[in-house]
């Protein structure tokens, strides 16, 4: 059947669920769509606000057996699959909000995989507009690694798979074990000859809240740990990027280059030339922390 089933992982999201479900409620698209929420083991009640929006589907994690060989989340994302409905499956996060077009954008053109841009939004104080334009360049990064044909990365919140393709790889279970599962889907995708698009025209239709310093430390240390991991190419990348970062000046090139990928996304160029500095304090931070801080994410160390 044709449409949209959006399916969203959560795990103590309580302060997020309303303003995620009343943005997704809102959506004008003449593509019918569902949204299936998954309850991660979560222990702040945030389960019983799905409750009071009845066209949303609630599944929780503890009714179904877990795969051992994947992750929390992975386990979350299968379980929502094999109750969607519809032609495409969306994934996307509980801590995010949507522009009331987000799902008419995501519908063109027609691929096997689309992904688009995610915005941090607000971003006011100095370490938040740090992590909306490092978003913002991770985007940038992702968009022209798909043009070239790379194994690259994708944004997990706000990507568009079509079901026929995501069972033919074997979800989850097929993907295996992954701290960025996201990426492992898109390369798999990739060597299955899957018709890969990233929106690029893309004025911003999905927003995310900054983080607390804590945990956009582990946000970035499971970045640079899953990209090792899951591609040699990515790997490859982090490495001659660390070195660009500790040089500073190469940093600047690379900046310099990817400013036509940013202004054909719309993406602010404003304090981009910022970068090659913050990337230089970051560095610096994440070499020794990829040895010494044990990753944690959602409450669970990985």
């Amino acid at each position: 059947m044709s449409g949209f089933s959006v399916i969203i992982p959560f795990k103590n999201e309580k302060e997020n669920l309303g303003e995620l479900l009343n943005s997704l409620l809102s959506q004008k698209t003449k593509t019918p769509f569902e949204i299936i929420l998954i309850d991660d083991f979560s222990d702040d009640g945030g389960s019983e606000i799905v409750k009071k929006y009845q066209k949303v589907k609630l599944f929780y994690r503890k009714d179904f057996p877990d795969n051992p060989n994947i992750s929390s989340k992975q386990n979350a994302l299968d379980i929502g699959v094999s109750h969607a409905k519809y032609e495409y499956l969306v994934f996307t996060d509980a801590d995010m909000i949507f522009d009331e077009n987000w799902l008419e954008n995501a519908a063109e053109p027609p691929a096997d995989f689309v992904f688009g841009r995610t915005e941090i939004y607000p971003a006011k104080t100095p370490f938040e507009i740090l992590q909306k334009i490092q978003l913002d360049f991770l985007f940038a990064v992702s968009f022209l690694f798909n043009k070239l044909g790379f194994d690259g990365s994708a944004m997990g919140n706000n990507l568009v798979i079509s079901k026929k393709l995501y069972e033919k790889i074997g979800g989850q279970q097929g993907i295996g074990f992954s701290l960025v599962e996201d990426k492992k889907l898109l390369s798999i995708a990739r060597k299955n000859g899957a018709k890969i698009f990233c929106t690029d025209n893309f004025s911003a239709f999905a927003f995310t809240k900054p983080v607390s310093a804590q945990k956009f430390l582990m946000q970035m240390l499971r970045w640079v740990k899953g990209g090792f991991v899951e591609s040699k190419t990515l790997a490859a990348s982090l490495v001659i990027f660390a070195i660009s970062n500790l040089l500073i000046l190469p940093s600047f090139l690379i900046i310099l280059f990817l400013i036509p990928v940013y202004l054909r996304n719309k993406i602010s160029l404003k304090f981009v030339f910022l970068l090659p500095f913050v990337f230089f304090v970051e560095t610096l931070i994440l070499l020794p922390s990829l040895f010494f801080v044990k990753l944690k994410w959602k409450e669970r160390k990985i």
